[in-house]
């Protein structure tokens, strides 16, 4: 069992560095729904950027998509080789729920 539980740690540490397979789905459209979907999508524009960034300032956004968007946002961030704001995205996120797991695992990743 122990053989089995290393081969899968190996065959992971084998696997090319890259933020989380998808971002956090918002519900809704808007700027929070863009920035969803770049994330997923993984295209981390300047433009896409600031959709999750006018997310925030145009937008009420329901306390899950709050941290969602933080967490996506921080997503381009990585994409983007901006590991320093990644890192400061994601710490607004896990003060916001520190229970969300999606934001510790991309931090961990960063």
């Amino acid at each position: 069992m122990k053989s089995l539980a290393l081969a899968a740690g190996i065959a992971a540490l084998a696997l090319p560095m890259s933020a989380a397979q998808g971002g956090i789905i918002t519900i809704g459209e808007g700027f929070a729904r863009s920035c969803y979907d770049a994330s997923e999508a993984q295209i981390a524009t300047p433009a896409n950027i600031e959709a999750c960034n006018r997310a925030f300032s145009e937008q009420a956004l329901e306390f899950h998509d709050e941290v969602a968007t933080h967490v996506n946002r921080g997503i381009l961030y990585y994409l983007s080789g901006n590991l320093a704001a990644a890192n400061y995205v994601y710490d607004q996120a896990i003060a916001l729920d520190p229970n969300e797991p999606e934001a510790w695992l991309n931090k961990g990743m960063a």
